[in-house]
């Protein structure tokens, strides 16, 4: 009872400049996909190589600003029943650094090895693996400031996705380990998917999953057999995009059934939170990030059944990754700062066009149009979108001195962050009872 007391007193936000180098870190990230583009359409990069360019962006949006930028808006609503999650945050900056500390090094080497002392080292792996010694602090921070509290539902999701969290660095490990014993393609590959995708669909997916039912609430059976389903089929349907060469007879049919299993899990999770009686604006924000969330439910099994065989496989593949990662998980984050800060919410409805364009863009590339000049060079103006949405934001955030605590009173209250956290505490305060 002493701590959620002090959680109702706390009134310290989020740190801005925390926030401003993660917003730089998207911008950064987001110039990076479009030099890639540019690069696909044949511009010059100069001393770059086109591959090392995707790597770094994939890296810099993976831990530079969606990781990040997860643990600091999960610590502000842990706030209300912790009060002190200064070490999560703590974390989060450490996450942030090692996200741009990286980044360099990928752009100029990718995964290729580096000669340091006279000694080739994977120099990229070895400054990416910080990443993970902040993925453990945050973990650690989280048990602790949540160690007592009743789990609702929205704490269930972020206690699995933290789960992942930790599981993500040992498919990491494994690929290591696959290399240095030779083993099969298979079971390299899948050790570098299996660290993607419980990184992805485990850690990020869940965890907004997480502040969308912290800001709706929902039908809680339908929401707890979904999220049973999710992590159920999590551990093998991150291998469906891994190389078949070397793999063992049936395990394609159980990686094929897990990828139904967890996107039905997607599909019921979204579905428990979209129902008739809910606030209208708040309903109006993260309606989309669900939708795009329920769309990767439904179109991996799609892809995974069909379209990684055809020609058009790449770009499904990236196609999807963008629809989970741009349209669910970045757009899911944005709606949730948008709940605390009216800069973000302002932003919202241009947000939004931007992510399609860009979608539409990418949907267009999995065809054989896409593939001309034309629809080659329509993906890079469609990549700037998000990118110029991010800087006015940004910009905005700088007139208005960040408005970490004061939202446009509309957006708070649809969103009813403030009250949903009295209601948590209250609860916390039942169950200690």
């Amino acid at each position: 009872m002493r701590q959620i007391r002090r959680a109702r007193g706390s009134t310290r936000p989020s740190p801005d400049a925390a926030w401003s180098w993660v917003f730089a870190a998207f911008v950064l990230a987001g110039l990076t996909g479009v030099a890639f583009r540019l690069g696909m359409v044949g511009a010059s990069l100069g001393p770059l190589e086109l591959g090392d360019v995707r790597h770094a962006h994939s890296h810099l949006m993976f831990f530079g600003w969606a990781a990040p930028a997860l643990m600091l808006l999960i610590a502000h609503r842990v706030q209300a029943l912790a009060g002190d999650v200064d070490s999560m945050r703590r974390a989060a900056v450490w996450a942030l650094a090692a996200g741009l500390t990286a980044y360099p090094v990928f752009l100029l080497s990718g995964y290729q090895t580096v000669a340091v002392l006279g000694r080739q080292v994977p120099l990229s792996v070895l400054v990416a693996s910080l990443n993970g010694v902040a993925w453990v602090v945050f973990a650690v921070a989280y048990r602790r400031a949540t160690r007592g509290v009743v789990r609702h539902r929205a704490l269930r999701l972020w206690d699995a996705a933290v789960v992942f969290l930790l599981l993500a660095p040992v498919g990491a490990m494994g690929r290591g380990v696959a290399d240095a014993t030779g083993a099969d393609l298979f079971w390299s590959s899948s050790a570098i998917h299996a660290f993607l995708g419980w990184f992805a669909d485990g850690w990020l997916l869940l965890g907004v999953l997480g502040l969308a039912w912290h800001s709706l609430g929902g039908i809680e059976w339908m929401a707890r057999l979904g999220q049973r389903l999710l992590v159920a089929g999590l551990p093998l349907s991150v291998l469906a995009w891994s190389s078949t060469e070397g793999r063992p007879a049936g395990v394609g049919v159980l990686v094929a059934g897990a990828v139904v299993v967890v996107g039905v899990g997607v599909v019921l999770l979204v579905a428990s939170m979209l129902r008739p009686r809910m606030p209208g604006l708040a309903q109006t924000l993260w309606v989309v990030p669900l939708a795009a969330l329920a769309l990767r439910g439904v179109s991996e099994p799609l892809g995974v059944l069909g379209l990684e065989a055809s020609a058009t496989g790449d770009a499904a593949r990236v196609l999807y990754l963008h629809l989970l990662l741009l349209g669910g998980v970045s757009t899911g984050l944005l709606t949730a700062l948008a709940g605390k800060e009216a800069a973000v919410a302002r932003r919202m409805r241009a947000w939004w066009i931007a992510v399609a364009i860009m979608l539409a863009s990418l949907v267009l590339l999995t065809s054989p149009a896409g593939q001309s000049l034309a629809g080659r060079w329509l993906a890079v103006v469609a990549a700037a979108g998000p990118v110029a949405v991010v800087v006015l934001i940004v910009i905005s955030r700088r007139r208005v001195g960040g408005e970490s605590g004061g939202p446009a009173s509309p957006v708070r209250a649809a969103t009813a962050d403030h009250a949903r956290d009295d209601l948590l505490v209250s609860g916390a305060s039942q169950g200690a009872r």
